[in-house]
């Protein structure tokens, strides 16, 4: 809306130039800082709080790098790129791809199982 901003390692690149001056940082918003993670969920448990390093949110995070990753893998096994997949969010399944679907689990090293419900 107002120019771009690109951050490239630690070097903050904009247009217009003077867009990198404004404060990137809400003061309203209270960053946790955490050199212990054990130690802030043990804390977290007592004191009934998210942790800094909320298991929700990293799941929500990482799933971006394993849908992009099951993307190429149908390309590869189909041999169409470019290929539109439809992601359910709440059930965690493609809505129009049995093949994508196929990658979302693995047989499990016996004599090891996972519960059907959990």
């Amino acid at each position: 809306e107002n120019g771009t901003l690109t951050v490239q390692g630690t070097q903050v690149v904009s247009d217009p130039p003077e867009l990198a001056q404004e404060p990137l940082v809400d003061p309203e918003v209270a960053i946790y800082h955490s050199t212990n993670h054990y130690q802030d969920w043990l804390e977290c448990i007592r004191e009934r709080r998210q942790p800094v390093a909320d298991v929700e949110i990293g799941h929500r995070s990482v799933s971006v790098a394993h849908l992009g990753n099951i993307a190429r893998w149908v390309s590869e096994r189909t041999g169409q790129a470019g290929q539109r997949l439809q992601w359910d969010v709440q059930a965690e399944r493609f809505t129009n791809s049995d093949i994508a679907n196929e990658f979302l689990e693995r047989p499990c090293r016996k004599p090891y199982q996972l519960p059907e419900q959990i």
